[in-house]
């Protein structure tokens, strides 16, 4: 049996068949010329991404990291969903006085005089010893400012502001609070020197805010993406060959690459469609409308991270809450291919 389309194609005469034939010439052409096109792209894209992989791989890896397979952007962005969705898988405990970072309860970390929030000071025993990396106040204050010009009007003594000064991204602990790691003079010597040498080994980082979100505790957290330098799954692997003594269990996922820009103490004071938010679900929503704000101010905001920090809090939450800490400053050297 005969198809349609083999009686289509027969020619009645030579010069229509002659056409039809410089008809599908054309085509395949047409098309050769789009598959060497499309080939080109798929070349140049590997070359970019063999590349990247080869700055990634230089200095190892955590876990994955540094391997074929890493992708630390897209790692970043599904923890970022998952953390994003936490507000209403967990609740939002701060609008209560909830239990909030290091198992302290607001009332333990805040006061409010005169409308006015103070932070609660208290030594911690034995100091933490923490690696961050800092980000330039420049760039910091851009944020802060961006942040408050939205949620002051109705967060009137229940918002407390990360210092511009101190933002920073923490990468890993030689000490923490659930793992208390005592170090002598001698130690704690050792240690910075050692996270001198890995900032020597490691690339600034470029980076741009993926987005800003709300955490259970009122956290409003800065979370980013690297664009080029040394991911952080890298600085924290090589961190932890360093510090030798330092407690297995971190207090971060490997990749993430966050800041707080502020801490939400309560519930707001004020909404555009009332006085005051009446029902907890109220707030709620009221304050997602406002993190929607400020992400549409901020996200595809872009800085440069240039220094990593070992830092010893000797109040409770010293980075956070102006406390007592010494901070020993370290240039990141992102060394030649040849050294």
């Amino acid at each position: 049996m005969r198809s349609s389309v083999g009686t289509r194609r027969r020619p009645t005469d030579d010069d229509d068949f002659k056409k039809e034939l410089r008809g599908k010439g054309t085509r395949t052409i047409v098309k050769v010329v789009l598959l060497a096109f499309s080939v080109l792209i798929v070349l140049e894209v590997s070359a970019a991404a063999l590349n990247r992989l080869e700055i990634m791989g230089s200095l190892g890896g955590y876990e994955e990291a540094g391997s074929v397979g890493f992708n630390g952007g897209r790692k970043r962005a599904a923890l970022y969903d998952r953390m994003g969705a936490d507000l209403d898988t967990k609740g939002a405990a701060f609008l209560d006085g909830g239990e909030t970072s290091q198992s302290l309860n607001l009332a333990d970390l805040f006061t409010v005089e005169d409308g006015i929030v103070i932070p609660v000071q208290k030594p911690a025993n034995p100091p933490v010893r923490a690696t961050v990396l800092h980000l330039n106040g420049h760039y910091a204050l851009q944020i802060s400012e961006a942040a408050k010009k939205i949620l002051n009007p109705h967060f009137a003594g229940a918002i407390w502001y990360q210092d511009v000064s101190f933002y920073h991204f923490s990468l890993f602990h030689a000490s923490h609070h659930l793992e208390a790691v005592p170090a002598t003079e001698k130690e704690m010597q050792a240690e910075e020197e050692a996270v001198k040498q890995v900032a020597a080994r490691s690339c600034p980082l470029e980076i741009v805010l993926d987005r800003v979100l709300l955490t259970p505790t009122g956290v409003l957290l800065g979370c980013w993406q690297v664009l080029n330098g040394t991911d952080p799954a890298i600085i924290r692997k090589e961190l932890r060959h360093a510090l030798v003594h330092a407690p297995n269990k971190q207090l971060y996922d490997p990749v993430i690459l966050h800041t707080s820009i502020a801490r939400i103490l309560g519930p707001p004071k004020s909404s555009p469609s009332h006085g005051g938010s009446s029902t907890k679900g109220e707030a709620l929503f009221f304050m997602k409308s406002l993190i929607r704000q400020i992400n549409e101010k901020l996200s595809g905001f872009q800085a440069k991270i240039e220094d990593l920090w070992y830092v010893e809090e000797l109040d409770l939450l010293a980075l956070a809450l102006k406390g007592r800490l010494v901070v020993h400053k370290y240039p990141l050297g992102c060394p030649s291919s040849g050294d």
